[in-house]
């Protein structure tokens, strides 16, 4: 009776002692798989603005529209060679229209991608289609797997290009390898698995997949011609989201977690030996508790303290992926606040090189409002005279002069007025011509000689979208280059002409042009060829930006007509604007 007592007592006590502790293992794998998703989560979407921000660049875009141009294309290559060195991602490339590539950051290498096709990808088609693509796949050129982000390249609102960045992820799986005896596999969105603690798993299917989505995989080259084969029914990792109906004859325990915004899913799977060896011990343990009272209550105390082992185990893994969160708000809110100040000092650049230029007319302008001045003071004393002696048409034409010097001066005060305003001017559209010749007007000001200048427009007033006064501060800018890089007794040109729905303005010098150093660096900022003290290489850069505001691009480099350099404005047309009279920029 008594042993038959005690084989209940340790049946019992076997069945409930391993419920218990596949539950806590169970619950210690799901969060360190919680863990694993929420890196690998991070890991995709530390790099997702990078396509977006690469498709504004001007050297690409450039690369684009004249693809058999030696030199853009040379520009291009070199900008995604930096750019891949500085973020640290595996590749970086121009894809065209039709899925040719037509630059790259690991061009002049043998594994290059330039001259791939790549239009049958998905990430090429999503990007074209929607803006943006994501896809991981096994490379066709360097056979090397990745992780590939794309978005569209814009050019006058038409997507002309697709830019690609690809990520590897061979040091996150290489991590998934860390002797815990812990089986790891990433599975998409089709339940293929992607990346593996185990080798033999990689690009195999966790269950059957359909004739019409393997021949969709297969057309998009996705992974080696080996892949999709099932795993062995033994290893079913399908059923890993679910609890298992017997879990006391459960072999093994396993895990699966959704990796937040993404369609992939971390799966893991553990031998329950560990959890069935602490059954037979607590099991054998009530059996001595029945034969030796000591001995029973010891195995107990053992039972306790590995209770508390397990919940502080737990406990700060809580604590550490609160921590994470944590982190991760102050990144963002961070982020949100340097996306201000760029915003903040973008307006500051803009405004500050209007107060620059101010400053340097700053003496011009006291020689041109003095003129006047002694003009109105000599006038009115002969007015007067003229009074006296009753010739009242002559003191009426002095007066006629007043007047056209009180307008010239009221002018140039109303011209200063407007440049040095923070914000940019609103009421239509801009003629070109006129903003030509306040631009000259201030040259003049600033000691310059504008005579050098000559201007070309056509007979029609030409009207584009963009404000009057940061046009002005466009071409006081580019046309104050030009006087100071042109060589003695030539002219600097300034012309400007309408080309569809799009106006082009072209400032050239006969200077000695661009260096091949300043040509790749033309905009970037803080950058300037001129002696310390003469500039802070901010003008060419905050132009551009202006530009840009205005939905429109700035072109520059050596003139192919002869030497010298060469500037070219496009902005959109306003050409359902009848100019009125007086209207001026």
């Amino acid at each position: 009776m008594g042993a038959a007592l005690l084989a209940v007592a340790a049946w019992v006590v076997y069945h409930s002692v391993l419920a218990r502790q596949l539950g806590a293992e169970r619950r210690s794998l799901e969060a360190k798989i919680g863990a694993i998703a929420a890196s690998l989560g991070s890991l995709l979407a530390r790099h997702g603005s990078l396509p977006e921000v690469l498709a504004l660049e001007g050297s690409l875009r450039a690369a684009l529209d004249a693809p058999r141009d030696t030199a853009r294309i040379d520009q291009a290559n070199a900008y995604l060679a930096d750019a891949c060195a500085r973020s640290g991602v595996e590749a970086i490339y121009l894809i065209d229209g039709s899925g040719l590539t037509i630059a790259a950051s690991n061009h002049g290498t043998p594994g290059s991608f330039v001259g791939e096709h790549y239009g049958f990808r998905p990430y090429f088609v999503d990007a074209l289609k929607q803006g943006a693509g994501r896809f991981y796949a096994v490379g066709v050129t360097s056979r090397r797997p990745g992780y590939y982000l794309a978005a569209r390249v814009h050019h006058a609102r038409d997507a002309v290009g697709v830019i690609v960045v690809k990520v590897s992820l061979e040091v996150f799986e290489s991590s998934l390898r860390d002797g815990s005896g812990i089986e790891i596999a990433v599975a998409d969105a089709n339940d293929v698995v992607l990346l593996s603690s185990v080798p033999e798993w990689k690009y195999r299917a966790l269950g059957p997949l359909s004739d019409s989505l393997r021949t969709e995989i297969e057309a998009a080259r996705q992974f080696p011609p080996h892949a999709l084969e099932t795993l062995d029914p033994a290893v079913d990792l399908r059923t890993a989201d679910e609890w298992p109906s017997d879990v006391v004859s459960s072999a093994r325990l396993l895990a699966r977690h959704r990796i937040e915004s993404s369609p992939w899913s971390v799966i893991a799977v553990d031998d329950a030996r560990a959890a069935r060896q602490v059954a037979a011990l607590a099991t054998s343990a009530t059996v001595l508790a029945g034969l030796v009272g000591l001995a029973g209550f010891e195995i107990v105390a053992l039972r306790r303290q590995r209770r508390r082992e397990l919940h502080d185990a737990e406990v700060e893994i809580e604590r550490r992926i609160a921590q994470k969160t944590v982190e991760l708000r102050n990144q963002i809110a961070s982020q949100a606040h340097n996306e201000s100040m760029l915003r903040q000092t973008r307006d500051s650049a803009v405004q500050a090189g209007k107060l620059v230029m101010l400053g340097q007319v700053a003496a011009g302008i006291v020689h041109e409002v003095n003129q006047p001045l002694t003009a109105l003071r000599s006038y009115t004393d002969n007015t007067r005279a003229l009074l006296e002696v009753g010739r009242l048409d002559d003191a009426r034409t002095n007066l006629d002069r007043i007047e056209a010097v009180l307008h010239r001066t009221t002018s140039i005060v109303r011209q200063l007025n407007a440049y040095s305003r923070a914000e940019p001017e609103h009421g239509g559209p801009t003629e070109i011509g006129a903003a030509i010749d306040v631009s000259l007007q201030l040259l003049r000001s600033a000691a310059l000689d504008p005579s050098q200048v000559v201007v070309a427009l056509p007979a029609h007033p030409i009207h584009a979208r963009v404000e009057s006064v940061r046009l002005v501060q466009v071409l006081v800018n580019l046309l104050r280059n030009a006087l100071e890089m042109n060589l003695a007794g030539q002219s600097v040109s300034v012309g400007a002409h309408l080309e569809g729905a799009h106006v082009h303005i072209r400032v050239a010098d006969r200077g000695p042009g661009l260096s091949q150093e300043a040509a790749s660096r033309l905009f970037e900022p803080f950058f300037t060829t001129k002696p310390a003290g003469r500039g802070l290489g901010l003008g060419i850069a905050v132009s551009k930006m202006i530009v840009e505001e205005a939905g429109g691009h700035l072109d520059g480099g050596n003139r192919r007509d002869g030497p010298g350099a060469e500037f070219v404005i496009t902005l959109m047309a306003y050409t359902s604007v009848a100019p009125e009279p007086g209207d001026n920029a």
